[in-house]
């Protein structure tokens, strides 16, 4: 039995073409400008959905590195004070919040490799400031795979000894 060549009658760049494969036209890249606008874009709407996000005092994004800055309770609305201390009334809150956060960005925005998130902390401040690479060691994980699997929803679980041994390795305590 003779094998049988398939062919295909597509509708390409205003014409019928005859093909035995379908072939893709090359897709024009995108300005570098419009593509950063576009990161950029894609960096401040991932921020406003983290955790503690209505706390956020500043967020800049220069090339491959983030950083995010927390308000100190000062700033904070007397009404609003309870949700404040809901995230940031203990070190180990915080140390949680920093690294559901930390997970969250690296796992949406690959072409992010630095972040540093600056929380204010009893006069002082607490300060991460980690490649995406050490994170994905430490949790012995590839934040690639998640973003790219096919409807994940990813839901960093994480016990409390875990959280105190993220913050006694990564996290600075920073005195003003």
């Amino acid at each position: 039995m003779e094998q049988k060549k398939r062919m295909s009658l597509i509708y390409m760049n205003g014409e019928f073409q005859i093909s035995d494969a379908w072939v893709r036209p090359a897709v024009e890249k995108k300005p570098k400008k419009e593509t950063e606008q576009q990161d950029r874009f894609f960096f401040l709407s991932a921020v406003s959905r983290l955790r503690g996000s209505d706390y956020i005092r500043d967020a800049y994004w220069n090339g491959n590195e983030a950083v995010i800055r927390f308000e100190n309770s000062d700033h904070v609305s007397p009404e609003y004070l309870d949700d404040y201390d809901h995230y940031f009334s203990t070190k180990l809150k915080i140390g949680k919040l920093l690294l559901d956060n930390l997970v969250y960005l690296f796992k949406e925005l690959p072409y992010i490799s630095m972040l540093k998130i600056a929380v204010p902390f009893q006069s002082s401040e607490l300060v991460v400031h980690i490649h995406r690479k050490q994170l994905e060691k430490y949790l012995q994980t590839d934040f690639s795979y998640f973003k790219n699997a096919h409807r994940c929803q990813f839901h960093f679980q994480v016990q409390e000894r875990d959280v105190r041994r993220f913050v006694h390795r990564y996290v600075n305590h920073v005195y003003k």
